[in-house]
């Protein structure tokens, strides 16, 4: 009788050993992604580190294979007190082993924020916070922030003229006050001793070069004709005429759908009229390229005073000597608008 009991107690002690290995089997060997449809993806764990939101993505996502061993083993290792937040690569094949000591370790995957440029702050705040954790009312009050302002020199007007068009590699859960002192730094890495020379020699200081670059900017993609544009800015600065820019009148129109400057434009008052003041604006119309400020720092020496766009639209400009030679040009031009059908 006592063999019959001691075999049943080893057999059922067995059967328990073997539910416990398939167990943590399951537990620690099952597979996080579904390879066949899914391969490499991200996932995040935001600042705040809530738990709940995190467990609702993996579950969403269709992340995990088997969703139940990953929770079982979360509760008994009170995995909610050791996330991290950040944004984390999980690949094919990881173990929930492997992923709960990836979120554990802080190793997050960075995040490559682009940005070819803005018209505005708030156009600008809007592609950085797209890409980061902080949103772009956050990232509007730091850039806005007098101790900001006052931290990088600049007023609201050129604060723009800070944000250098780039790839930059960040992390994800980059603070909105992190993310500002690191294009403070890219800022000052990119003018270069050279670059203040250049701009020293033209008798600019780096916020007017970057208030001439937007405008630059806004006349032309052709990188090849910007330099000229410069030259022919620079011409007229020096000369003490006004630029007569119609990119600073559409600025202030603020209009997407303007096309064409009009008498009612040339008229408005405004600091950014270029047309009724002489110099430059008070601060640049656009987040210039990195293209447009180089152009300006390396204009072309031109005898050239006057442009106007080309009227076959083909995104090139002609450029003149004089008054009566421009004028020429740009009543070609207006045909050709007026031709298109295009009024304002």
């Amino acid at each position: 009788m006592k063999s019959k009991i001691l075999k049943w107690t080893l057999l059922f002690v067995c059967l328990m050993l073997l539910i416990v290995a398939k167990l943590a089997y399951d537990v620690f060997s099952v597979n996080t992604s579904n390879i066949a449809q899914q391969g490499n993806q991200y996932i995040f764990v935001g600042s705040d580190k809530n738990y709940k939101q995190f467990l609702w993505q993996l579950n969403q996502k269709n992340v995990l294979k088997n969703y139940a061993s990953f929770e079982r083993l979360a509760n008994v290792v009170q995995f909610n007190k050791r996330l991290k937040p950040g944004r984390y690569l999980l690949k094919p094949g990881m173990s929930n082993f492997d992923l709960f000591k990836l979120l554990a370790s802080g190793k997050q995957s960075p995040v490559d924020l682009v940005f070819t440029g803005a018209n505005n702050i708030e156009q600008l705040a809007a592609l950085i916070g797209s890409q980061i954790e902080t949103d772009s009312l956050q990232l509007m009050r730091e850039i806005w922030s007098e101790d900001f302002l006052s931290k990088v020199q600049m007023d609201s007007a050129n604060v723009i003229g800070l944000f250098i068009p780039n790839t930059y590699n960040f992390y994800w859960n980059t603070s909105a006050q992190e993310c500002m002192h690191r294009m403070l730094k890219e800022y000052q890495k990119f003018w270069t001793q050279q670059r203040q020379e250049k701009a020293s020699n033209l008798g600019l200081n780096q916020k007017q070069v970057s208030i001439l670059a937007s405008i630059v900017q806004k006349e032309s993609n052709l990188y090849k004709e910007m330099p000229l544009i410069a030259g022919v800015y620079l011409n007229r600065i020096n000369k003490g005429m006004p630029l007569q820019a119609d990119p600073t009148l559409l600025f202030i129109a603020n209009d997407p759908e303007r096309k064409r400057v009009t008498a009612d434009l040339i008229a408005m008052d405004s600091p950014y009229n270029t047309y009724l003041n002489t110099g430059l604006p008070q601060g640049p119309i656009c987040c210039p390229s990195v293209q447009a400020i180089d152009a300006v720092l390396n204009a072309s020496k031109t005898l050239n005073y006057y442009f106007c766009a080309a009227p076959d639209f083909s995104g090139k400009h002609i450029f003149a000597k004089t008054l009566q030679q421009h004028t020429i040009n740009a009543q070609n031009y207006r045909r050709a608008l007026n031709k298109m059908g295009v009024f304002r």
